[in-house]
C-alpha cells in the first residue's frame, strides 16, 4: 500500500481514502491532491514515487508539468499587464504586436485571442519539438500563420501556441519576458508556486512523467483533424523523453509546460472563488479576477468537439466551476457556490479516470453532486 503524507480533515475522510485506494486502483507512480473549502485548507495529501526505482518520496511541494492547467495564469498576467497601462482588450492584436496582422489577422482582437476565438488554434508549418523552445522562431511561426475561420465566428482551443500569442503580447507591451513579468506580478503577489520556465534551483523537485499510454486527444470520435494537428504538430506526445528533460522544464511554453503543484493550485482557486464571491482578500484588483472569469463565449468549440463557456484563459463548468485541466489528466478549479478550490496532479498521466474518482468522494463528502 502506497505511503500516504498530509493533512485531511475528518469531514473529507471519503477523499482520503479514495485518493489512497487510487493508487493501487489505477497503477498510479505519484500524485497529489489538495482541497480547499470557503478559504481554508479542507485536504493536503501527497503519495507515491517520483523515480523508476521508487527511491524518491513524493514530496509537499513535488513539481509536475500540469500542461494546459498553465493556462488561465498566462493570460491574468495579460489582464495585470492591460489593466496597469489602461488598454483595451477590444483592440486589435496588431495594435500592440503589428507583425501579428499578417494573413489576415488584422482583426483580432486580444479578447478574442485570450478566449480561444482567434481561429488560430494549430500552425501548418511542420514543426519539430525542438522548436518550441525557440520563442522568437514560434512567434514568427504564429505571425506567418492564417486563420483556420474567419476570426470570432466560433472558437477553438489554442492547445499548444496560446501562450506564445499571449506572451508576446506581455513582451510588447511591458518590454518584459512573459514568464519574468507572470513571475513578478502574479506568482509572487499570490505567492504561487508556480513557473513558466523551472529555475536550476528548482529543477530537483520536479517528476518525470510516465506516459502508461499515449493519450489519444485529438483522434477519438468526434475531435476534428485540427485537435489532432495541435497535438502531432509537433508531435510532444510522442516524445514523453522531452517533455521530461531539464531543456523542456527550462523553457517557456506557456500553453504545454508550466510546472507546480495541487497545493498551491488549490490555495490559488481558494482565493479565486473567493474573489468571485466579493469575500476575503486577495493580492491582485478584484475587477481583474471578475474580468478574468467573466464567459466570452458560449458554444461549441471545434477543436474540442463539444460545447464550451470560454472566460479570459479560463474555463466555466456546466454547474459554475471556474478553472482549467491539462491533458493527462491534471485538474484545478474553484466552485464559488460551495466554497470548494480543487487541485490534483499526478506523474502517471490518463484520461481524467483518476481525478474524477477522487472527485467522485469529494462530492460525496459535501453532498453536492455538481462540483
Amino acid at each position: 500500500m502506497t505511503l500516504i503524507k498530509g493533512i485531511c480533515k475528518p469531514d473529507f475522510d471519503l477523499v482520503r481514502q479514495a485518493f489512497s485506494d487510487h493508487f493501487s486502483r489505477f497503477s498510479v507512480r505519484g500524485a497529489a491532491v489538495s482541497v480547499y473549502l470557503r478559504g481554508e485548507v479542507a485536504v493536503n495529501l501527497w503519495g507515491g514515487f517520483i523515480d523508476t526505482q521508487k527511491q524518491k518520496p513524493w514530496q509537499k511541494n513535488t513539481l509536475v508539468n500540469v500542461f494546459s492547467v498553465g493556462k488561465p495564469f498566462i493570460a491574468l498576467a495579460l489582464l495585470k499587464a492591460f489593466h496597469d497601462n489602461r488598454l483595451s482588450l477590444d483592440q486589435p492584436v496588431a495594435k500592440y504586436w503589428p507583425e501579428f496582422a499578417s494573413a489576415g489577422k488584422e482583426k483580432i482582437t486580444v479578447q478574442g485571442l485570450l478566449s480561444h476565438q482567434s481561429g488560430i488554434p494549430a500552425v501548418r508549418a511542420l514543426m519539430k519539438v525542438e522548436d518550441l523552445l525557440d520563442w522568437d522562431f514560434c512567434v514568427r511561426t504564429l505571425e506567418k500563420e492564417a486563420p483556420w475561420w474567419d476570426p470570432g465566428s466560433t472558437a477553438g482551443e489554442q492547445a499548444v501556441f496560446y501562450g506564445y500569442g499571449v506572451g508576446e503580447l506581455i513582451r510588447r507591451v511591458t518590454g518584459s519576458g512573459p514568464s519574468e513579468y507572470f513571475h513578478e506580478n502574479i506568482a509572487k503577489p499570490f505567492e504561487l508556486d508556480l513557473y513558466f520556465g523551472v529555475p536550476a534551483s528548482e529543477i530537483s523537485r520536479v517528476t518525470d512523467l510516465w506516459f502508461r499510454q499515449i493519450p489519444s486527444f485529438g483522434c477519438e470520435p468526434g475531435k476534428t483533424k485540427i485537435s489532432a494537428q495541435q497535438v502531432n504538430n509537433p508531435p510532444v506526445l510522442d516524445n514523453p523523453g522531452f517533455v521530461n528533460s531539464a531543456e523542456f522544464r527550462k523553457g517557456v511554453i506557456p500553453a504545454i509546460n508550466g510546472h507546480s503543484h495541487a497545493e498551491t493550485l488549490a490555495k490559488f482557486y481558494a482565493v479565486m472563488g473567493q474573489a468571485l464571491c466579493g469575500e476575503g482578500s486577495y493580492p491582485l484588483e478584484r475587477d481583474i479576477l471578475l474580468q478574468a472569469a467573466s464567459v466570452q463565449y458560449d458554444g461549441f468549440d471545434e477543436v474540442l468537439g463539444e460545447s464550451v463557456k470560454w472566460c479570459l484563459g479560463f474555463q466555466k463548468g456546466e454547474h459554475g466551476s471556474v478553472g482549467h485541466a491539462g491533458l493527462g489528466g491534471f485538474d484545478a478549479f474553484c466552485h464559488p457556490e460551495t466554497g470548494i478550490a480543487y487541485s490534483y496532479v499526478s506523474n502517471s498521466p490518463d484520461d481524467f479516470t483518476q481525478s474524477e474518482y477522487i472527485l467522485d468522494a469529494l462530492r460525496s463528502s459535501i453532498n453536492n453532486p455538481l462540483v
